[in-house]
Order: C-alpha cells, then sequence, then structure tokens
C-alpha cells in the first residue's frame, strides 16, 4: 500500500515498507531560468551599491520591484527558512541573506536555484566570517545549498551542520532518528541531547550522513550513499571519521539496509608494531579483536598513545591466554573466575615474562625478565584490559567484514579487574635523597639568582598563553 503525507519539511513516502524522503523544494519548483537578463543585472548593481548599507527602504523597494522574477523564489526561500519562527524575529537578517546571493548572482549571470555544487562552495568562502550576522547566516545558505545542489556546508562542524539538517528535515524528525542510531551504537544510559558534549562527534557524524543520503531515514541507505559518505575529506573533518564510519556500516547491516560491511578503512596513523608483524603466540581472533579496537573505537580524548598502551596490554593478555587458557578465543568467552585469574597471574608476573619471542634477544630482556611488576605497573595492565572490556561493551565492532553487536557479558570489568587494594597503596612517590654537592648548588644558584639572569626567557611579566608557565623574578 502506498500512503503519503506532506509538511512544511519534506514529504514521506512508504514504499515497499521503507520511508522515503522527498526534499520539500528544489531547483526544478523554481522557473527554467538559465541566466538573468541584462536589465536584472543592472537592477542587481544597483542595489547592491546604493541600497545596501545607506539606501533608503522606498529605494529599495523600487529597485526589486525590477527583480520580481528573483525575488518570487527568493522569498519562498526565505519563508521556508524561517517557516519555526514568528515574523519578526530574524527580519534584520534577510537583507544579509539577499545581499551574498544577489552579490553571486552578479557573478556568475545565473538565478542562485540554477548553481552548481561548486558555485555555492565559492558564496560560502566568501562569506566574511568577522561579520556577525554573515556568521549567523551560515546555516541560511548551507540549507538552501542542500536543497537546490546537494551541496554540503564547507564549515561542517557540529553546530552548522546540526542547524542545517534541521532547517531540511526539521528538528523532531532528526532528533527522533539520531536517537535510534546512538541507541544501537551507544550504551542506553548514554542517552542523547543537543548539549551533550560527549556525543558531538556522533551528532557530527550522522547530520553529515543524512545530508549527504539527502534524506533522514538512515534505513534507505544504499551502497552509493555509503561511497559518497566515505569520500567525504573535508579539512575540518575530526580525527574520528574513520572509526564512526566503520560503526555507522555496523549500525545499518543492524537494521538491515545492508548485508555486510562495505568499505575497510584504517585509521591513518600507525599502529603499533606488534599489531604490524605475525603473533603466533597469540590466538589470531583475539588479534582481530584487539586490531578492531584500535581501528574502530572512536573518541577525541583516547589518543594515540593511550590506545598503543591499551592495545599493547590487551595483546598481553592474549599471549597469556594462549599459554593458560588456548580454549578461550574471544573475549565474549571470559567470565568472573576468569578475570579473576588474570588478576591473580598480572600481581605475580615478572617484567620480562610472556614477552614476544623477537624481543627476548633484547638485552632489557635478560636484565628484567627475573624482576617483579611493579605496582604502578601492575595497575596499568589491569586498567588497560578494564578499558579495553568497556569499549567492547560500549560500540559496536567489524570483525572480518561482520558487524558484532556490543559485547554482552554477566560480569562487570570494572569490579572483577580491579586493582586490588595492596596494590593501590604501593602505588606511591619514590622519592631520594639530593646529593650533598648538588644541593649547594641548588642553594648558590637561589641566592644569587637575579632578574637580568632571566632576561633571555622574555619579559616575565608579558601574558603567556595557557599553559605556559611565567617566569618571576626573585623577590628580594
Amino acid at each position: 500500500m502506498h500512503t503519503k503525507e506532506a509538511s512544511s519539511q519534506g514529504r514521506e513516502d512508504t514504499v515497499r515498507g521503507r520511508r522515503a524522503w522527498a526534499m520539500p523544494f528544489g531547483a526544478e519548483s523554481f522557473p527554467d531560468q538559465q541566466s538573468i537578463s541584462d536589465a536584472e543585472r543592472e537592477a542587481l548593481v544597483e542595489y547592491l551599491s546604493t541600497c545596501v548599507g545607506g539606501g533608503t527602504y522606498y529605494r529599495a523597494c523600487r529597485v526589486l520591484a525590477r527583480l520580481e522574477r528573483l525575488e518570487q523564489p527568493f522569498g519562498r526561500v526565505v519563508t521556508f527558512i524561517r517557516r519555526d519562527f514568528s515574523p519578526n524575529t530574524c527580519a534584520s537578517d534577510i537583507p544579509v541573506f539577499r545581499r551574498i546571493l544577489y552579490r553571486q548572482m552578479v557573478e556568475t549571470r545565473q538565478p542562485f536555484w540554477r548553481w552548481d555544487p561548486s558555485t555555492w562552495a565559492v558564496v560560502q568562502a566568501s562569506m566574511n566570517r568577522d561579520d556577525i550576522r554573515e556568521r549567523y547566516i551560515q546555516h541560511w545558505v548551507g540549507t538552501v545549498a542542500s536543497l537546490l545542489a546537494g551541496a554540503l556546508p564547507t564549515v561542517m562542524g557540529v553546530a552548522n551542520g546540526y542547524r542545517v539538517a534541521v532547517k531540511v528535515f526539521g528538528a523532531a524528525l532528526v532528533k527522533a532518528e539520531a536517537v535510534a542510531m546512538l541507541e544501537c551504537i551507544r550504551p542506553a544510559d548514554a542517552g542523547w541531547s543537543i548539549q551533550h558534549k560527549s556525543d558531538d562527534p556522533y551528532r557530527w557524524f550522522f547530520t553529515l550522513a543524512m545530508l549527504v543520503h539527502r534524506s533522514p531515514y538512515l534505513e534507505t541507505y544504499d551502497e552509493d550513499a555509503l561511497v559518497r559518505l566515505a569520500a567525504y575529506r573535508h579539512g575540518e573533518a575530526p580525527d574520528h571519521f574513520v572509526p564512526l564510519l566503520t560503526q555507522f556500516q555496523a549500525f545499518l547491516c543492524a537494521i538491515g539496509a545492508l548485508e555486510r560491511p562495505l568499505i575497510d578503512l584504517r585509521r591513518q596513523d600507525h599502529p603499533p608494531r606488534a599489531l604490524e608483524r605475525d603473533l603466533p603466540d597469540i590466538d589470531p581472533a583475539w588479534v582481530a579483536w584487539v586490531r578492531a579496537y584500535y581501528d574502530q573505537t572512536p573518541g577525541k580524548h583516547v589518543g594515540r598513545s593511550r590506545r598503543d598502551q591499551i592495545a599493547g596490554h590487551a595483546l598481553m593478555a592474549g599471549r597469556w591466554l594462549k599459554h593458560v587458557h588456548p580454549e578461550i578465543r574471544a573475549p565474549q568467552q571470559w567470565d568472573e573466575r576468569l578475570a579473576q585469574d588474570y588478576v591473580t597471574y598480572t600481581c605475580q608476573a615478572t617484567c620480562g615474562e610472556l614477552w614476544a619471542a623477537e624481543n627476548r634477544a633484547r638485552d632489557g630482556w635478560r636484565r628484567a625478565r627475573d624482576k617483579h611488576l611493579t605496582d604502578a605497573a601492575i595497575a596499568g595492565r589491569l586498567g588497560a584490559v578494564r578499558v579495553f572490556f568497556r569499549a567492547l561493551q560500549r560500540n559496536v565492532y567489524v570483525i572480518d567484514g561482520l558487524a558484532r553487536p556490543k559485547l554482552a557479558i554477566t560480569w562487570v570489568p570494572a569490579t572483577a579487574l580491579a586493582t586490588p587494594d595492596n596494590v593501590k597503596a604501593g602505588i606511591q612517590p619514590n622519592p631520594r635523597d639530593v646529593a650533598a654537592d648538588v644541593w649547594f648548588k641548588l642553594v648558590w644558584a637561589a641566592t644569587t639568582l637575579t632578574a637580568d639572569d632571566l632576561a633571555e626567557r622574555g619579559d616575565p611579566t608579558a601574558p603567556r598563553a595557557p599553559g605556559h608557565h611565567p617566569f618571576f623574578p626573585p623577590a628580594y
């Protein structure tokens, strides 16, 4: 059965059990006018030169009356953008918006509804970011560019992209579809809101996915739309684009839009050396999970060095499994008793135990093989494995081309892999005595220090950038 429901935001169709979205208007909705006439161009130049900034209202009305063919489509676009506002809200922004479009029409000699994406990119790049009014209506220009030419906003930040999506598809629909996506790829208790900063990467990504697809209904995503999305490489794209794209493919598989992930992407930075070589002493299934964690885990607060540490410790846990519990090949096979066994092993392990075979030829292994792990090292290993399991619980990963659901386990990693209290108590500062000759040098330097000694560091009273500590001369 084919049903249709029209609204001011667009049209929703139900075809073959899937919702389809039709844009509220496009270039075909306006007159088939390929270029502007000489008379219209003269009127545009007159408006821009005499009616913007210092012209009278009546003079502007007389000039705009000569631009009726351009003003009618412009009025329809403005009415759509301001449909949720009261009549007087943002009225002063309309002349600014008109000026931006008219300025480019003078250059191209084409009406704005005939511009291609490259022309819209020029328009957005030419906007004055220092002008508060032009900066405010960036999403106006982005909305019209998306509707008429399928162009993406050149400033695809979280706020700007979200505003464009809300204008095009409607706030209620955008939020409903976003919640459905986040409930699949994020934990149920994480929630979603416009102000939730931890979900900014996800909000940025699904906004981009909707605009690329020209539909808010993500279950209708197909291979062509996914290829266009993967090709998006704007300079302001966040570093977590690759893991988010991988998780988005897993989401599409979960809702039946795709049979299997189509695009395999890796992070641009180099993985740990341990993941670049063969690991015969670790089960390949475990290595695949660690590789997926490294490549696909999103999060702007997890830097490369931290991911390296977690991946390294997870591989160490896999090497322990291969030696002690070879029947355990994947994280979902862990239980609370096995986790406690790993805690016991870690607390008794030596530094050189379970090193990779190629590392045992190093001098460092000979010196460290009989030394027990320090309390800080024990806490670091257990903490890394806890983070690894929590990530598997919170995210969907693609392993060997198949989307794996979030890890469902009956035990709590934070409790079963907790650092023992006696280990925590042993993690304390390790001070040492300062040699007498070194101490005398420090005392002499302190008592003879003057402002001239600090001159080469610059003016100590000058303002410093955040994170840079000032250098003050002695107070005596």
